[in-house]
């Protein structure tokens, strides 16, 4: 699948759910009810997408759930690829540094970047006392692991949150999905969200990561690393800070606000689209999860749709994000609870 989105519009999806509930096997066939639209272009971008099997003129559709899972691996393929290139950047580093040094010879040298060693206490000490000499601009933080952040920040939220006050700028916070069905994390993150900081929700945070566009960044020493309990790389130098900052925002805007917005299934669409069970998000909004069900069923309803894929692809189409379409693996439509 290309990086580009335009097989997902209004026409293309009707075609793509015509194929799939009629199995038409000849473009000739489908001229009547596309009369006004390029069916072999149309075609052609849904196989480009994967929903379509083979380069020949008989067309055989893939299983939603197989076409998806396939379109997911390459972009998580895609999004490696990159993360590998930025993790050898990192690893280069001293060497460029000492390079960068030698070819200012009799000038002072610039700090680029350090590397530091020790206790999360430890790392945020250094970070406080950068940060100093560097003050934040619109810092940000991706955490796997909820738990360690709320012993970091949890008790000192009054303190984080006149810091914020003092120096005039917020922080911004993206958390995995998966860990706030404990009632404690759930908590925790909505006195973050009251404190000031912008917090947000993703189905995977591949790595703990600090972005602060044009201050610093961070990384931990080992990517993929969930939290910064070893050590982490500090960079300031503005080439090496972008590709971590770009990388940021990319999950950024990926993720799911919180807390949550709207009301009735809404709330359970945006969970539903992060990949999420139906149990799992039943103990976040601590509902049941026959209410939960009889929500989506209701969704289906709102949209005029017979099954989840079908939702998903609705849902996307109203202009959300595309980790926002709920897993087709559970296709079968659901009857109200």
């Amino acid at each position: 699948m290309t990086d580009h989105d335009e097989w997902l519009d209004e026409r293309r999806t009707e075609l793509l759910l015509l194929l799939l509930r009629t199995r038409t096997s000849s473009a000739s066939s489908l001229s009547e009810t596309f009369a006004d639209d390029d069916v072999p272009e149309s075609l052609a971008a849904l196989r480009e997408a994967g929903f379509l099997r083979g380069d020949g003129p008989d067309l055989t559709p893939v299983p939603p759930g197989e076409a998806l899972s396939r379109i997911a691996g390459s972009a998580l393929a895609r999004e490696r690829e990159a993360l590998d290139a930025l993790d050898h950047l990192v690893r280069l580093l001293p060497t460029l540094s000492d390079a960068w040094d030698d070819g200012r010879a009799q000038r002072a040298s610039h700090l680029q970047g350090e590397v530091l060693h020790g206790s999360a206490e430890s790392l945020a000490d250094r970070w406080y006392a950068v940060s100093e000499e560097r003050p934040p601009a619109d810092p940000g933080c991706s955490y796997g692991d909820i738990p360690f952040v709320r012993a970091q920040y949890r008790h000192q939220l009054d303190v984080v949150q006149a810091t914020f006050e003092a120096r005039g700028h917020g922080m911004k916070m993206l958390l995995p999905v998966d860990q706030m069905t404990d009632p404690d994390n759930r908590e925790a993150v909505d006195a973050f969200a009251v404190a000031g900081i912008e917090m947000r929700v993703a189905a995977n945070v591949p790595s703990y990561i600090y972005s602060d566009p044009g201050v610093m960044a961070g990384l931990p020493l080992t990517w993929g690393a969930r939290l910064p309990a070893d050590g982490i790389v500090l960079l300031y130098d503005p080439v090496l800070m972008e590709p971590v900052d770009q990388i940021f925002d990319r999950w950024w805007r990926a993720a799911t606000p919180w807390p949550l917005v709207g009301s009735g299934w809404e709330p359970v669409m945006q969970l539903l689209g992060l990949s999420l069970a139906d149990e799992q998000i039943a103990a976040i909004l601590e509902l049941g999860v026959r209410t939960v069900r009889r929500r989506i069923s209701m969704a289906m309803e709102d949209a005029g749709v017979y099954s989840r894929f079908e939702l998903g692809m609705h849902w996307a189409q109203q202009g959300h994000a595309a980790e926002g379409v709920p897993d087709p693996a559970a296709g079968e439509p659901l009857s109200p609870s």
